[in-house]
């Protein structure tokens, strides 16, 4: 293979001479004066605002373009629907475990409610940050992210990338959930436990081992969530992970409701099963 080398030398002035030692040989050399090139201009950047779309037709097509699902009641208005999120800087999470919210267990540690009447629902909750331009009981949104701990890279790209305003679910089977949670918490994400429950798939649809099932008792279920309550620290309450047959089964889904109440913790039920009376057995 050929290959060839293409060099270019400015010379300012330089000159290349051969020059003779006393025998009347030598070996060639150059002078030359180098001098620093100008530097280059710095780029012209417009000053002239980019118009936003004023009508409905054009606010739709960026609506298009952006390839995001825009829902708007009345119609489309007169120009683009911009969602402006601000970033909350200088928000902490209380430490955890907090002595106070900790009981052992032959499983471990799990959450309780502390002498003093502290719920780890709050106590481990990411506080809202206010916003000037947000009415007194306008509408929130949360968006909970979950299968963490599962594997180890998408966790830590999730903790790492995702805005700590993020919610994070983890599932209780990953193996190092201790030290992926506090890394989630100390980026200032809010963490859930992930608690696997049956669906309408049956045996053939178990993710892990102390899944909560409907046809199981009361004491069977209730150990067996208290062993997933143990797998780590710092969350501020349960959500659901499958669980169309459990979540459908008021016998089955209340005790479990009841325990994690006493213990301060809040439910979260992802929505996935139109069969679920989570709503239901949480007042009852």
């Amino acid at each position: 293979m050929l290959w060839t080398a293409v060099a270019a030398l400015a010379l300012c002035g330089g000159e290349l001479a051969r020059r003779a030692g006393a025998s009347g040989g030598g070996e060639p050399f150059a002078v030359a004066r180098i001098e620093a090139a100008a530097p280059a201009p710095a780029p012209i950047v417009s000053s002239t605002p980019v118009a936003a779309p004023s009508s409905p037709a054009a606010a739709g097509a960026l609506d298009a373009a952006s390839t995001v699902k825009v829902v708007r009641n009345g119609g489309a208005p007169a120009g683009p629907q911009i969602i402006d999120v601000a970033q909350a800087l200088g928000i902490r999470l209380a430490p955890a475990p907090d002595p106070r919210l900790v009981e052992a267990s032959h499983y471990g540690v799990l959450p309780r409610i502390g002498a003093d009447g502290a719920r780890p629902a709050d106590v481990y909750a990411r506080p809202i940050a206010a916003s000037a331009r947000m009415k007194p009981g306008s509408p929130r949104i949360a968006l909970l992210i979950g299968g963490l701990g599962l594997n180890a890279e998408g966790t830590t790209q999730a903790i790492a990338g995702l805005p700590a305003d993020v919610t994070l679910g983890f599932a209780p089977y990953g193996g190092d959930l201790e030290r992926e949670a506090a890394r989630a918490r100390a980026a200032g994400h809010e963490i859930w436990l992930q608690a696997p429950m049956e669906s309408f798939a049956g045996s053939a649809d178990r993710p892990g081992p102390h899944m909560l099932l409907a046809g199981a008792s009361d004491a069977d279920n209730l150990e067996s969530l208290r062993w997933l309550m143990s797998r780590f620290s710092g969350y501020v309450g349960i959500v659901n992970y499958l669980g169309g047959k459990f979540t459908a089964d008021t016998r089955a889904l209340s005790p479990v409701l009841a325990e994690i109440a006493s213990r301060g913790l809040a439910y979260f039920d992802d929505g996935t099963s139109p069969r679920s009376v989570a709503g239901e057995a949480a007042v009852a």
